[in-house]
């Protein structure tokens, strides 16, 4: 969840760089030695963060025992939080509530 506050502040600076449509955010796996980075665009971002139980996770990172893959991109998976703890931890933990 770490990464997600992160990423937060990634996408408040992307409007100065060179190209402020796509974004570099770090994969929220939620392992702590992961420090992979996701390209995204930030429409795909934004439209990431309108779910607080959705992630973007690098392919091979998703957990099945808690979550569920519901997009998948040449780069990265978009997971979502089961119901029950995992669900409510993601809500409790974002950033945007």
């Amino acid at each position: 969840m770490l990464f997600r506050d992160v990423n937060e502040r990634v996408v408040e600076l992307a409007a100065t760089a060179p190209d402020p449509n796509l974004v570099g955010v770090l994969c929220e796996c939620g392992e702590k030695d992961c420090v992979s980075e996701v390209r995204m665009s930030l429409a795909e971002y934004e439209r990431l963060r309108q779910d607080p139980t959705r992630f973007v996770v690098i392919h091979g990172h998703e957990k099945p025992s808690v979550e569920g893959v519901v997009e998948s991109t040449e780069s990265y998976h978009v997971i979502k939080k089961d119901p029950g703890t995992p669900r409510e931890v993601a809500r409790e933990t974002d950033p945007r509530s």
